[in-house]
């Protein structure tokens, strides 16, 4: 916990892999009641990106410390995109 994210989330204990994994899977509809239609949006984990094929959208971290990159997500006729502030 006192060490950046970047040295924490890597390694053995790799949990941005696993929340993209979880985040792109079926048994999220089970988990937190998202239709298969619907988007799961997300954030806080340092890497933005939308994903139409799984539906997924992850807006990233503002003022990440590895980072000038403040990103949010739009959306717009139901398609989430990565806007930069």
């Amino acid at each position: 916990m006192f060490n950046p994210p970047k040295t924490r989330l890597k390694g053995n204990h790799n949990v941005l892999s696993s929340i993209d994994k979880l985040a792109k899977s079926n048994v999220r509809h089970f988990l937190f009641g998202i239709k298969p239609e619907e988007f799961l949006i997300y954030g806080h984990t340092h890497r933005q990106y939308v994903d139409m094929e799984n539906r997924v959208a992850n807006s990233g971290c503002w003022g990440a410390e590895d980072s000038n990159e403040f990103t949010y997500i739009e959306i717009i006729d139901d398609v989430p995109r990565i806007m930069q502030y």
